[in-house]
C-alpha cells in the first residue's frame, strides 16, 4: 500500500498573534485577581491581627505620586505602610534585593505577578538602580523607600543613605516621611512566622516634605 503523508495544518500570523494576545490577557486578569485578593488579605492580616494604629492620614497626598521614606526592620513594614495609605497605597511599590526576592522562577513568578516590586541588583551600581526608581516615580507610582538600605537587626534606625534626597530631587516628588512600630516584635529578621499575640501596629505620618522647592 502506499504510504499516505500526514501534514500539519498551518497556522496563519494572525491566529498566532490572536493566541498569544488570549495568553496575555489571561495572565493579566490572573494577576489581577491574584493582587486584589493578596490585597484583601494584607489588609485583614493588618487590620484584625495585628490591629493597625494609622496616624496622620490627613498628611496623605492625593493624585500624586509620593515617595514614603520609612524606617525598616521587618518583613511586614512594606504591607504596613500599603495598608496605612489606603486608596493612595493601591499602586505602591519598591525596589527589592533581586537576589532574595527574584532568586529563583517561582520567586520570580510570584513577586512578579502579584506584587508590586522592583527588582534591583545588589551588588550593581547605584545609579543604575536610581535610574529604575527614577523611572517608576515619573510614571506616577508612588514608591516606598527605606533610607537605611537594610533592615535592622536591634529594632532601631540607623544612619540614612544618601540615595533618598538624590532620587526625591531628580524625580521632583514630595516625601512623606513614616515611623512603623510594632513590626520588629511580631517578625524581626531572622524569623519566618509572624508573632501576632500582644502585638499591636502603628504607622505615623508627618506633614509631606518637598525637596525641590527652593528657599
Amino acid at each position: 500500500m502506499p504510504e499516505r503523508t500526514v501534514t500539519s495544518p498551518r497556522l496563519s500570523s494572525r491566529t498566532i498573534a490572536t493566541t498569544g494576545s488570549l495568553g496575555t490577557n489571561f495572565e493579566g486578569a490572573v494577576s489581577t485577581a491574584g493582587k486584589r485578593g493578596l490585597a484583601w488579605a494584607q489588609r485583614a492580616f493588618y487590620q484584625r491581627v495585628l490591629t493597625t494604629e494609622v496616624r496622620g492620614k490627613g498628611h496623605i497626598p492625593q493624585h500624586t505620586s509620593f515617595i514614603v521614606a520609612a524606617n525598616h526592620c521587618s518583613h511586614l513594614d512594606m504591607g504596613a505602610i500599603k495598608v496605612a495609605l489606603g486608596d493612595a497605597g493601591s499602586g505602591l511599590t519598591s525596589l527589592a534585593a533581586a537576589d532574595y526576592f527574584f532568586r529563583n522562577r517561582y520567586r520570580r513568578a510570584y513577586f512578579k505577578n502579584f506584587t508590586n516590586l522592583v527588582p534591583m541588583e545588589r551588588s550593581g551600581s547605584i545609579r543604575k538602580s536610581m535610574d529604575t526608581a527614577e523611572g517608576v516615580l515619573r510614571r506616577g507610582r508612588s514608591m516606598v523607600v527605606f533610607p537605611e538600605g537594610t533592615r535592622s537587626v536591634s529594632g532601631e534606625m540607623a544612619e540614612f543613605l544618601p540615595s533618598l534626597g538624590y532620587l526625591a530631587l531628580r524625580a521632583e516628588v514630595g516625601v512623606l516621611p513614616a515611623h512603623v512600630g510594632g513590626t520588629f516584635e511580631a517578625l524581626p529578621k531572622g524569623t519566618a512566622v509572624p508573632r501576632t499575640r500582644g502585638t499591636k501596629c502603628t504607622a505615623r505620618m508627618p506633614a509631606l516634605c518637598a525637596p525641590w522647592t527652593s528657599t
